[in-house]
């Protein structure tokens, strides 16, 4: 008896979060906004749920359970005709089969949305950059590598103004394309991707820089460094070689330089019997010469040197002593 009672209480309060819910959406109705966050889909696979448990309560006499579907049920509908954007100004005068085909449409493009998101594909457009900046560091974009490029941004739907792009990566000196890609993968990694989708992405690497059968020296540098930073990432070679750009000030002068190249430099003391700055870590030696030239074209003496276990020198630095 007592459960008999409990079930009709519950009945009125699905029909007051039906209200609730209900008057939420009906005071903007107006907003395309919200319309179009509004899941016609879910609300019809909702409706024929709602169907089939109601024929089933009907069949147990069942009948707080009959009448919960049915609320839900007109309550599916009324969302609907809501989501199909009736009361959008801009809307008026569509019919309102139209409408619901439109906003059908709409969810269909937006359908992996979220999928996409927990797949780490949400980072699909800093991938794309990635992929750009490494097929122009040796200062041609084969079409080769364009079309490579384009099958994974028409995937994710991103548009590729290669004009643009390319005239911005040409902009400056040649080795901030480096420092560029290399900072976008740093980007990329830092929004915590799963392991398996960082492997993927040095594979990818590794394919577009050779799909035009030209695997220049400026393609195996920067190939190197990415592949050294996404190991470190996935820590999958502990003896993989480290190297840092070491700078030696001579004068409280060259030590403001070296700051306002980079603010976020630490001062090591007593690396090679003086004190020097340490930019780093880098994975591959030429490219810690590149950071190297960054320094040099100031007039600051700067070299780069190799990293190990801390048991190799003042502070992990192999000194050649």
């Amino acid at each position: 008896m007592i459960i008999n009672y409990l079930a009709y209480f519950t009945l009125c309060l699905t029909l007051l979060q039906i209200y609730f819910l209900q008057n939420k959406l009906w005071k903007r109705k107006h907003e395309q906004s919200v319309t179009e966050s509004i899941s016609i889909s879910a609300l019809l696979l909702s409706t024929l749920i709602n169907v089939i448990m109601s024929l089933k309560n009907m069949d147990s006499n069942n009948v707080p359970g009959t009448v919960s579907n049915a609320f839900w049920i007109f309550s599916n509908i009324f969302v609907i005709v809501i989501g199909s954007g009736l009361w959008v100004a801009n809307k008026k005068g569509v019919s309102f089969w139209k409408l619901v085909r439109q906003a059908l449409h709409l969810e269909k493009k937006e359908a992996t949305y979220l999928l996409n998101y927990m797949m780490g594909i949400s980072n699909a457009d800093i991938i794309i950059r990635i992929l750009v900046g490494i097929s122009v560091i040796d200062d041609v974009l084969d079409e080769k590598e364009k079309r490579f490029i384009e099958v994974f941004a028409n995937t994710w739907k991103i548009d590729i103004d290669w004009e643009k792009t390319i005239s911005q990566i040409r902009e400056g000196d040649f080795n901030n394309r480096y420092i560029q890609v290399r900072t976008d993968v740093i980007d990329y990694l830092s929004t915590g991707p799963h392991p398996e989708q960082v492997a993927q992405l040095i594979d990818l690497i590794n394919i577009l820089v050779r799909v035009d059968e030209d695997f220049s020296e400026n393609e195996q540098l920067i190939v190197e460094e990415l592949s050294g930073i996404c190991n470190n990432y996935l820590k999958k070679d502990d003896n993989q070689p480290v190297f840092y750009t070491v700078i030696v000030p001579q004068n409280q002068e060259q030590e403001v330089s070296i700051i306002n190249i980079n603010p976020e430099i630490k001062k090591k003391e007593q690396i090679f019997g003086g004190s020097a700055y340490m930019d780093g870590p880098f994975y591959s030696e030429k490219y810690a010469n590149i950071i190297c030239d960054k320094y040099r074209v100031v007039n600051l003496f700067s070299v780069a040197v190799p990293h190990r276990d801390k048991t190799e020198g003042q502070d992990g630095i192999i000194t050649g002593k």
